[in-house]
């Protein structure tokens, strides 16, 4: 269907057609309206919206949904991914859970200004979470872009099992255009696969005795990210993290 609004609402409209389930966010500008339409209509679609107390409560909720088996997101801006850097690294690397977060930047640096800007492509690109982590990235340059990027996030991210990151900033959310968007899709519950170690990293270090350290399992774990990541960059250069 055809729909003309800002970008924001753009990402919610994408999220309900992706069957996003879990909604969880704190609000920071210029990323506020993809919260409030959130908060709109995701309980009015059976879904969950949870407004949360910052940042770091918004990525654990998202990795817990992910972690039931349904596709969950965020919403935020530079500043807020600062915050979620730690989660990110573990639920993203160590757990390889699949989420979406929604980066509406502004300007830089620090606390910066509200206008328009990019303050956190090189955090984004380069330095998101410790431990070598990266993310995939899109970049979308206007409001139709980003209704197809948001989609694209999420079969990204349940492909690869990893956070994808959809960086847009503070024009592409306030711009209102036309775009195509499907309609909203009912949550598909996916086998979240914990626990059994086939995929997921973290059972395999559970045993891990720091004061000695368990050089294999490490070893281990870090070869497989190394091949996530080649696999990636050889999918296409969209995919390149």
């Amino acid at each position: 269907m055809m729909r003309f609004g800002t970008g924001n609402q753009a990402v919610i409209d994408a999220a309900l057609a992706a069957g996003c389930r879990l909604f969880a966010g704190y609000p920071v500008t210029p990323a506020t309206e993809i919260l409030e339409a959130a908060a709109r209509e995701f309980p009015a679609r059976g879904r969950v919206f949870i407004p949360t107390e910052g940042e770091m409560a918004a990525i654990s909720l998202i990795a817990g949904a992910s972690l039931g088996g349904w596709r969950a997101m965020t919403a935020t801006s530079g500043l807020g991914l600062s915050l979620m850097a730690e989660g990110l690294s573990f639920y993203s690397g160590m757990t390889e859970l699949p989420g979406v977060i929604v980066v509406q930047q502004r300007w830089g640096p620090g606390d910066g200004s509200l206008g328009p800007g990019q303050d956190c492509y090189q955090q984004a690109t380069r330095g998101v979470g410790h431990g070598d982590l990266a993310l995939i990235v899109l970049a979308p340059k206007s409001v139709p872009e980003l209704a197809d990027h948001v989609g694209l996030a999420f079969e990204l991210a349940d492909r690869h099992r990893m956070f994808v990151l959809v960086l847009g900033d503070q024009i592409v959310a306030m711009t209102s255009e036309q775009y195509r968007v499907a309609e909203p899709a009912a949550p598909q519950r996916r086998d979240s696969g914990f626990g059994r170690g086939d995929r997921m990293i973290l059972p395999e270090l559970v045993a891990v005795d720091e004061k000695a350290g368990d050089f294999d399992a490490l070893e281990a774990v870090a070869r497989r990210w190394e091949a996530k990541y080649q696999q990636i960059g050889r999918a296409s250069c969209r995919e390149r993290v």
